[in-house]
């Protein structure tokens, strides 16, 4: 390699626009890398340092390569390392210049790609092979005193603690107390700018994570430190808001910096009233609830003068030059409000401000509600935008959101004097619509609070409705954005105060009231607007309590499709679930009457709902809403109404699959993944117990050749899930088909497919669905199979799962031996799969069992779902019960062994120090399983446990005892107290996860079931006393 020169040549190569030079470059650059690692590692670092002419652009380029670079060459500790490695010597300069740069470079983006290359290289090297990274960290940051070389070392150490530093290097290798010194050091230094403390918060707020754990309360000696620590942080941060709201006030200029400081010290609080509310003493409360009080009417101020007026008046000193002004003020609103929201779960904010301090809170908080005028244009210019912030889908959250969360989470003592101050607002500040859609959106959000139950004293729904009408009646000619505000408003409104026997009626005259206005409206420049809100209001009338969506009536129905259809053409993105969802609703009405209805020529309720999903079928949304209305529109129907659904739904989406099968490759497209996704959902809705013949022959052909030809991990898993439900629908029709171009019969495409889907070629995405699929071809057409092949079957599906990487697929295959088990014989599970001849990773031949059960044993502990736990406890309490010498002989991992003189195990040593775990047998591996699942299950919360039961009278519950004076017991002392009970025992299927464990381990004690007495004495104590405590005491 010629120098410098040409490595910097090649970088700046390989951003040319010319393709061939491009490649070009990446070639001769790989080809140098993989020649000499540490000579190109060495260059990058070198044309990055200060001393170097190259600009910015071109150091950063520099950093990109040496972070491809690291993974390949640097150590085997990197799943991607091909080597040669770098030297050692190399790596010491490395190391030294990226800290140099992370910690002294005055461009941001430097000093961050340094930063992630360090963190990327610490990942293996730290703390063994480079042990001082936090101390050169912490010591350059001192020394120097530099702002540039302070947020430097902040921002490594951020990301280093997010990553790399454990539990045990925070608690016990000293990490976490050099960084809170480090942090608190920082903040009380009155010369350390608000940029440098803002960096030292965001470092605090990462380490609050730790604070927060559970293992904080692992010993009382940790405990005490930590509330020590919380007590003094607590001080500190309080000092920090009002030093900086007092420079604050005394500027005339809003400068970022302090907000953005602000915001940070506010997300603390909200943290540590969260975790430690214990440890914040009422007074300290109440300066919190001031102090907050005091910057949210600066802060409105400042947001109505630049954002509801857009005012230039405003002077505001930003932090960088690229800020965003609008996100800085939205963003600290919000974090004002987050940590009201934890305070007004511990004092009234009313009693706390007083009456005058609160009428001030009320009114920065109307302020804060207010549209601002870009928005407004926003909305009217595009009703999308309006429906997408409406919904609460917006990923940008607005002071708005963050306000409308508050006032549904606040107390009920502060929500009514919300409530009350919103009533009697005089009428010569509400000339403006704005004023008067703000008020309905802070009333919006206190009727959707469960808590504010006392507001509707005073209040009467009736006359309170006619006003509302009253607002948007058309001959005032109210805003769009008004009208649509009271539409959103009323639903709450009737959902709050609508007493329970005029519900019904009141629902009807409401939405009836609501379609009528869009057609007297006078607006056309924004009648969709009003369309949209319309819609997202029906939707809100399911969640209604006590009201029956029948009850709106088939006017109403056409009503709501004509809206959707009115709507549909320039709908976007968020806008089309809630067509889907309004139409779900028209369907709830009557699913019979909806195929009549009259909303637009010679289309049907089927055809809207195609159009709309087909508009965006990338849309997750969009898919789930459709599905839901093609189950809803077949549910409970007859033969002609399902007919009809399919006669205008299956030739549209069975066309995308042939359309698709057309190409010289089956690949996926979003068309293809909604029209199966929705071909399921009506093939599952079916009200029939088998599927039509017509109807299966239609949709089968399509189906089978499509699975067969596509190798598309996504087509073959969507294609895989519809298959299975055809299955389920209809064996006779599988076993009686004939493929009239093969000849081959229903039975051998069936086996092909399922072959397919077992072949280990499949990537586990494609072959998710396999164990469904397997189970419900055993339990659905084991009768055709013969013996040869049901092993043949069994043997694939053991192969799969021991390739299988994903826990849903795994957690599906291992359904297939749970069902095996429960549906036939675990005896002659267990004798199939101690038969069958296999190959281990390694190569070596093994038999099926000692493959699969490891397998089993780390997916029970991994997996969740109720009905998997149910069914794989069952299961593998029939195996344990077998009493089979053969599962005794059988060895499996059992408990961790602990490292010798509590070494702490660091990532970079784990990943070449994989633990050790003691050999134990089977049947005793499956009783320490579900003795885990017992211990878990018994520390869920059980609703029965929340009544309170008075004991009677003279009840003294003499003869039991605590679990503490029983002690461990041994078996003879824990069977005598089982035999005792004479509790009945139910239908596995009506028992909870931990009544069937209970009734299992009974039994097993009772009766020492499969000689339990000799595993109970190799249980550990921890053991023992779980299963005591719940087989004695329940």
């Amino acid at each position: 390699m010629n120098g410098t020169s040409t490595l910097i040549n090649l970088v700046l190569s390989q951003n040319s626009s010319d393709n061939n030079v491009r490649i070009g470059a990446e070639m001769e650059f790989n080809r140098l890398a993989a020649e000499n690692p540490s000579q190109v590692a060495h260059e990058l670092v070198r044309s990055c340092a200060h001393e170097s002419s190259f600009p910015i652009d071109v150091k950063q380029s520099c950093l990109l390569h040496l972070k491809r670079l690291v993974p390949k060459f640097w150590s085997m500790g990197f799943p991607s390392f091909i080597g040669p490695p770098i030297q050692q010597e190399t790596k010491s300069f490395v190391r030294e210049g990226l800290i140099m740069l992370a910690t002294s470079s005055t461009s941001s983006r430097i000093r961050s790609g340094s930063a992630y290359v360090i963190v990327q290289i610490a990942a293996t090297d730290f703390p063994d092979e480079w042990p001082d990274l936090l101390d050169t960290l912490y010591n350059r940051a001192i020394e120097n005193q530099d702002p540039i070389s302070v947020m430097g070392c902040l921002a490594v150490l951020n990301d280093l603690f997010d990553d790399l530093i454990s539990e045990e290097q925070f608690w016990e290798g000293g990490v976490g107390n050099k960084l809170i010194g480090y942090i608190t050091y920082l903040l009380e230094q009155p010369n350390v700018s608000s940029e440098t403390k803002i960096s030292a918060v965001r470092l605090y707020l990462t380490v609050l994570n730790t604070l927060s754990s559970t293992e904080a309360l692992e010993s009382e000696e940790r405990k005490t430190s930590v509330i020590s620590h919380i007590k003094f942080a607590i001080q500190l941060f309080l000092s920090l808001i009002k030093e900086s709201i007092n420079t604050t006030s005394s500027s005339d200029s809003v400068q970022l910096v302090h907000v953005s400081l602000r915001s940070h010290l506010y997300q603390v609080f909200s943290r540590v009233l969260s975790s430690f509310m214990r440890q914040i003493s009422p007074s300290d409360r109440s300066s919190l609830v001031h102090y907050l009080g005091e910057d949210l009417w600066y802060t409105s101020k400042i947001f109505k003068e630049l954002f509801v007026d857009e005012s230039k008046s405003v002077s505001i000193v930003k932090i960088e030059e690229q800020d965003d002004i609008k996100g800085y003020i939205s963003s600290h609103i919000t974090h004002i409000f987050e940590t009201f929201s934890v305070l007004q779960g511990l004092c009234c904010i009313f009693e706390t401000l007083g009456p005058e301090k609160f009428e001030r809170f009320f009114t920065a908080l109307a302020v804060c509600s207010q549209y601002p005028k870009a928005t407004i244009e926003d909305y009217t210019d595009d009703f999308n935008a309006f429906v997408t912030d409406a919904t609460g889908l917006s990923s940008n959250g607005s002071a708005r959101d963050s306000i409308a969360e508050f006032l549904t989470e606040l107390n009920g003592k502060d929500s009514t004097r919300i409530f009350e101050f919103i009533k009697s607002q005089p009428a010569e500040i509400l000339d403006g619509w704005v004023q008067k859609e703000t008020l309905l959106f802070l009333s919006e959000g206190l009727f959707s609070n469960q808590e504010a139950t006392s507001l509707k004293n005073g209040l009467s729904l009736t006359p309170y409705l006619e006003s509302l009408s009253l607002l948007i009646s058309p001959k005032n000619a109210p805003h769009p954005l008004l009208t649509a505000r009271i539409f959103l408003l009323i639903p709450k409104a009737l959902e709050k105060f609508s007493p329970e026997n005029s519900i019904e009626s009141l629902g009807s005259i409401e939405l009836e009231k609501i379609f009528a206005n869009i057609s007297n409206s006078a607006e056309e420049d924004n009648k969709e607007l009003i369309i949209a809100s319309a819609l997202i209001s029906t939707t809100y009338w399911r969640n209604i309590e006590n009201f029956e969506i029948q009850k709106l009536g088939k006017k109403l129905q056409a009503s709501i499709l004509k809206a959707c259809y009115a709507l549909f053409e320039d709908s976007e993105e968020d806008t089309l679930p809630i067509l889907l969802e309004a139409i779900s609703v028209a369907i709830g009405i009557d699913n019979h009457s909806i195929f009549e209805a009259d909303f637009e020529e010679n289309l049907s309720v089927v055809d809207l709902i195609l159009q709309i999903s087909f508009k965006d079928p990338a849309n997750v949304q969009v898919t789930i809403d459709s599905s839901e209305c093609f189950e809803s529109l077949v549910k409970d129907v007859g033969m002609d109404n399902f007919l009809q659904v399919c006669k205008k739904s299956l030739p549209a989406l069975l066309d995308v699959s042939r359309m698709t099968l057309t190409q010289p490759s089956v690949e996926f497209s979003p068309e293809l993944y909604l029209s199966l996704d929705l071909l399921g959902s009506i093939i599952e809705a079916s009200p029939f117990a088998e599927l039509p013949n017509d109807i299966f022959f239609y949709i089968f052909p399509v189906l089978k050749e499509l699975i067969l030809k596509t190798n598309d991990d996504q087509i073959l898993q969507n294609a895989g899930e519809v298959f299975n439900k055809l299955m389920q629908k209809n064996e006779n029709l599988f076993i009686n088909y004939s493929d009239p171009q093969t000849n081959q019969t229903g039975l051998e495409i069936l086996l092909a497919i399922v072959s397919k889907f077992l072949s280990p070629e499949l990537s586990d995405s494609a072959a998710m669905h396999c164990g469904l699929i397997v189970i419900t071809l055993f339990e659905r057409f084991q009768s055709c199979l013969d013996d040869n092949f049901f092993l043949q079957l069994l043997e694939a599906t053991v192969k799969r799962v021991a390739i299988a990487q994903e826990c849903i697929t795994i957690e599906n295959l291992i359904m297939v031996f749970c069902k095996l088990v429960l549906n036939t014989s675990p005896l002659m599970l267990v004798d199939v799969l101690l038969n069958m001849e296999m190959k281990d990773a390694s190569g070596n031949v093994t038999d099926g069992l000692r493959i699969l059960l490891p397998i089993w044993f780390e997916s029970f502990e991994e997996g969740r779902g109720i009905e998997r736990i149910q069914q794989n406890i069952l299961a593998l309490g029939k195996i344990y019960s077998l009493g089979d010498a053969r599962l005794e002989s059988l060895k499996v991992d059992g408990d961790i062994i602990p490292e010798e003189d509590d070494v702490i195990i660091t990532r970079s040593m784990a990943k070449v120090r994989p633990p050790k775990f003691t050999q134990v047998s089977v049947p005793h591996k499956i009783l320490k399983l579900l003795i885990g699942e017992l211990g878990f299950q018994g520390k869920q919360p059980d609703p029965e446990d929340y009544v309170v039961e008075k004991p009677e009278a003279g009840d003294d519950q003499e003869g039991w005892e605590d679990m503490d004076d029983l002690g461990v017991p041994n078996y003879e002392k824990l069977r005598s107290y089982i035999e005792s009970d004479d509790e009945e025992e139910g239908e596995s299927s009506d028992k909870s996860i931990r009544d069937i464990l209970i009734q299992f381990f009974k039994e097993c004690v009772s009766k020492n079931v499969a000689n339990f007495q000799s595993y109970y004495e190799l249980l550990n104590d921890e053991e023992k006393t779980t299963l005591s405590e719940y087989i004695i005491f329940t």
